[in-house]
């Protein structure tokens, strides 16, 4: 099971979301999503609080990896990114522990895929999306809507194109190129525990 920590209360409903579909893009037809344990990033980025945040996911109930997702809002996420994956890495271990950070905020990759978003085919985020600061009222403004987290970010989770996403979102990349072993490293370990038993 993939442990995801998480800050933001619309995140604890997308985020499993996401994970299984991009499973599913790693050829992993089903991978576990524990709930997301929800803590302010101040939390999780404070010396000393990660260590009790990491500790808590691990003591889930089959917990195999655990994923920290936060957005970097002010953050420089190479070199703050850096050192905070170092340190959860070390505090996890043995536990796989990737820690990203969606530049600036998680509704930025909605923007990568914001044509799949609208009703109108032909909208399209010309910009960065990486780079854009106030993603949700981008949003808002693209697609004629209030957005509201809870309701919106498991939504659009479950919308957005993972290829074009992947393609226009540096952050987006990361965050792909860290969860792909961890779905495939549960896949062959549940493949190797049936084969030892049979």
């Amino acid at each position: 099971m993939i442990q995801p920590i998480v800050e933001g209360p619309g995140e604890v409903e997308a985020v499993p979301v996401l994970l299984r579909r991009m499973a599913a893009e790693f050829g992993v037809p089903y991978v576990p999503v524990g709930r997301p344990i929800c803590k302010d990033r101040s939390q999780i980025v404070r010396p000393g609080e990660m260590e009790k945040v990491i500790e808590l996911a691990r003591r889930q109930p089959g917990c195999q990896a655990i994923l920290i997702l936060f957005d970097a809002d002010e953050l420089c996420t190479k070199t703050d990114s850096r050192a905070l994956q170092d340190q959860a890495c070390t505090l996890a271990h043995p536990l796989p522990c990737p820690l990203v950070i969606a530049n600036k905020e998680y509704e930025a990759w909605f923007l990568a895929s914001l044509e799949d978003l609208s009703e109108n085919p032909v909208v399209r985020y010309p910009g960065d999306p990486d780079q854009k600061r106030g993603a949700k009222e981008e949003l808002e403004r693209r697609l004629h809507l209030y957005y509201n987290e809870r309701a919106d970010q498991p939504k659009f989770s479950a919308r957005i194109n993972l290829r074009r996403a992947h393609q226009r979102s540096r952050s987006f990349q990361k965050h792909a190129k860290d969860i792909g072993p961890c779905s495939r490293n549960w896949a062959f370990s549940q493949a190797n525990g049936r084969s030892s038993q049979t």
